[in-house]
């Protein structure tokens, strides 16, 4: 569940400033969806269940032996 903290909108794109409410993390995502749908609902204060996608490659943690990172662009 994440909380929309902020909505920065542009012409086309904007970017979302989610805090995870488990967790306290803030992200900062980038939405282009106007582009091909017409996914404008979220407000700000209010609280989604939602999922963020990661665009990178995985790369082996070398602190640990079972997690990995991720080099996002």
């Amino acid at each position: 569940m994440y909380k929309v903290i902020e909505i920065n909108e542009a012409v086309a794109t904007r970017t979302i400033k989610l805090q995870n409410i488990d967790s306290g993390t803030i992200d900062i995502c980038f939405d282009d969806s106007e582009l091909v749908s017409n996914f404008n609902f979220m407000k700000a204060e209010q609280i989604y269940d939602c999922k963020i996608l990661l665009f990178g490659e995985p790369t082996r943690n070398p602190t640990s032996t079972t997690y990995y990172n991720f080099l996002c662009k």
